[in-house]
C-alpha cells in the first residue's frame, strides 16, 4: 500500500498573500494550508483554520506549525513542509520519494554556515530576534547538549517527515534542527540531509520568491549587546 502523503504550509496573521501551487493540479497529494484567516480561499490549497498557539506572536505560532505540523496531520504517513515563499517546480511525489528513501526526516544542509553556533552568531549580529531569547536557547544547548552547537544540521524552507519521527525560544527555525536530530537519534529514528545544500534542491524542485505583503508585520525590539558575538563564541571551542 503506498504511503499517504501531504504537503503543508502555514500562513498566520494575514501578513502576506498565499502562494498558489500549480503542481498541486498534477498530483493526488493534498496541499494543506494552516491559517487563522477565515476569508482565505485558494485554487490549489485546502484551507484549514487554526488558532495560533501564541495569539500575540504570529511568528512563533507559524514556526510551531512548521516544525510540528506532522503531529496534526496524523492521517498521513509522510509530509512535506514548504514555506509560503516556495513554489514547487516538480510534483511532491518526486521530492518525498528521494528524500525519504532511507530516512525518517530529511532537511537540507545550510548553504553558508557549517555549525549551528554560527547561526546563533548571525541571528545576534543581524538583530533577527530578541537577544535574551537567543541566549537562553544557546545556554540550554551549551549546558545540556553542547555537541549540537558544532553540528552542521540546519533547517531549510522545506522539510520532509515520516510519521512517528518526532518554550519560548528564538523564532529562527534554523536554530532547531541539531537539537531535533539528537532527539531523533536517541529514539532510534533516522535523520537525512539533501546533499549539496539549499541550491541543489531549489534548482531541481523548487524556487523561492517574496510573497506580496498585505501590511507591515509586527515589530520587535531586537537590539543586541556589543559583546553578544564574543559571548556566543565562548561556548564553542
Amino acid at each position: 500500500m503506498p504511503p499517504r502523503r501531504a504537503v503543508y504550509t502555514a500562513l498566520l496573521g494575514r501578513y502576506e498573500e498565499l502562494n498558489e501551487q500549480p503542481t498541486a493540479l498534477d498530483t493526488d497529494i493534498p496541499f494543506i494550508c494552516f491559517t487563522d484567516d477565515p476569508n482565505l480561499v485558494s485554487e490549489t490549497w485546502q484551507i484549514h483554520l487554526v488558532d495560533p498557539l501564541f495569539p500575540l506572536d504570529m511568528v512563533r505560532s507559524q514556526r510551531d506549525i512548521k516544525i510540528r505540523g506532522h503531529e496534526t496531520l496524523t492521517q498521513f504517513d509522510e509530509t512535506l513542509y514548504i514555506d509560503n515563499s516556495v513554489s514547487l517546480k516538480q510534483v511532491p511525489d518526486i521530492v518525498l520519494d528521494e528524500w525519504l528513501a532511507s530516512t525518517d526526516l530529511a532537511v537540507s544542509l545550510h548553504s553558508y554556515r557549517d555549525r549551528v553556533v554560527d547561526e546563533f552568531d548571525e541571528v545576534i549580529a543581524l538583530s533577527l530576534d530578541d537577544p535574551s531569547r537567543v541566549h537562553e536557547q544557546l545556554m540550554y544547548y551549551a549546558h545540556l547538549y553542547p555537541e549540537v552547537l558544532s553540528r552542521g544540521d540546519a533547517w531549510p524552507p522545506a522539510g520532509t517527515w515520516r510519521a512517528g519521527a518526532g518554550g519560548s525560544w528564538a523564532a529562527r527555525s534554523y536554530l532547531v534542527p541539531s537539537m531535533l536530530s539528537g532527539a531523533l537519534r536517541r529514539r532510534g529514528r533516522a535523520l537525512g540531509h539533501c546533499a549539496g545544500g539549499v541550491e541543489r534542491w531549489l534548482s531541481a524542485w523548487m524556487r523561492c520568491w517574496r510573497p506580496s505583503v498585505r501590511r507591515p508585520g509586527p515589530t520587535r525590539s531586537t537590539r543586541s549587546s556589543p559583546g553578544a558575538r564574543r559571548h556566543i563564541r565562548s561556548h564553542v571551542r
